[in-house]
């Protein structure tokens, strides 16, 4: 008996919804399995290249019909050989498209591990240096204050291991997405190919004018996103199906966040910065000196670590990263939205009252 072949239609788009021609797909089975009726069925790669259109079809085994739990891995990469993707999938006994059946690879975590103990160690670290054996609470206080305005400062680099990734399962209509205020240095959003970033008072003209014209507020992606004041995302059409949504934002940097390698800096960087307001006797060396040294080890820290790990993979997806949908409540409202998800599909209501939207 022939292998039974089912048709896996993958769909390509750059940010602007431009098609991407002549990627090449790949799919290959992460194992050995048993068709019930063809036997045993080997991994094998099929590969097909994205047309004009930037579709590309494979025919693939349904490893639904197997027996060993086996999945594909699906890749792309485009006609300059950058990485595009890489899923998983189980393809059923139905021709399908990727987006419909694809999971996330799991991969370990490229974050250092928090450490809820690294402030008073540093604190400990700064009074060492200063040779108080048994200091203060006010001078404690002071060291602890300014081990928040050197973390303030560093924050201005784009450090690797503050990038994340939270998501959700976006259903047909969901255009409003709540960032439950612990997500504001938003770089990307996904849904699941890269949206642009619109002002928000772009995307509340184009609701005002679809609802003025009667015009679907749903298409086959989402195209566009804006940030309405660190509250909510709102996205721009509404999916007009449900579709894998995904936010890659920047965490705020607190000293349990930072890798080991950086304590001393943070030190140098207490001990430069607000080195005059201790006493100069206790200090070894020139607050100046400190100065120095941080900028430069600043400086080192950001150049290795920001290029070399090319950040995150950016489909990773911790568990305790998440967002809810639709809809949250707080600020003062200049006009307001009903997503299209609470009016039904394909049509926008721009209203007064339930869902506050601030615009600025």
């Amino acid at each position: 008996m022939s292998l039974t072949q089912r048709t896996l239609t993958v769909t390509l788009a750059d940010q602007a919804a431009n098609p991407i021609v002549g990627a090449v797909v790949t799919a290959l089975l992460d194992r050995s399995d048993i068709d019930a009726g063809a036997g045993m069925v080997l991994p094998e790669a099929v590969e097909a290249v994205s047309d004009d259109t930037g579709a590309a079809t494979l025919q693939l085994w349904p490893n639904a019909l197997g027996s060993q739990a086996s999945r594909y891995t699906v890749s792309a990469v485009d006609s300059a050989g950058t990485a595009l993707f890489t899923v998983l999938a189980s393809m059923p006994d139905a021709d399908t498209d990727l987006w419909s059946i694809a999971t996330l690879v799991e991969q370990p975590s490229p974050f250092p591990a928090q450490d809820n103990t690294r402030e008073a160690r540093l604190v400990q670290d700064v009074l060492d240096l200063l040779h108080q054996d048994a200091a203060d609470s006010e001078t404690t206080r002071k060291v602890k204050r300014w081990l928040k305005f050197v973390t303030d400062h560093m924050q201005q680099r784009q450090w690797w291991f503050l990038r994340r990734i939270a998501g959700t399962e976006l259903a047909a209509g969901n255009d409003v997405v709540d960032l439950r205020g612990a997500i504001q240095r938003v770089e990307a959003v996904y849904a699941p190919m890269r949206l642009k970033l619109v002002p928000l008072g772009t995307l509340v003209a184009w609701r005002a004018q679809a609802a003025a014209d009667g015009a679907p507020n749903a298409g086959e992606e989402c195209g566009c996103y804006a940030i309405e004041a660190g509250y909510r995302l709102h996205l721009w059409p509404a999916p007009s199906a449900a579709v894998t949504f995904r936010v890659l934002y920047q965490r705020p940097l607190d000293l349990a966040l930072l890798p080991e390698s950086l304590e001393p800096t943070v030190v140098n960087g207490v001990l430069g910065r607000y080195g005059r307001h201790f006493d100069r006797d206790s200090l070894s060396q020139d607050p100046a000196v400190f100065e120095q040294r941080y900028q430069q080890e600043l400086a080192a820290a950001a150049s290795g670590s920001f290029d070399a790990v090319e950040h995150a993979p950016l489909w990773e997806n911790p568990a305790t990263d998440s967002l809810s949908s639709p809809q949250s409540s707080g600020g003062q409202a200049t006009t307001t939205v009903v997503p299209a998800s609470v009016t039904g599909v394909g049509y926008v209501s721009i209203e007064t009252g339930e869902y506050p939207l601030v615009v600025g």
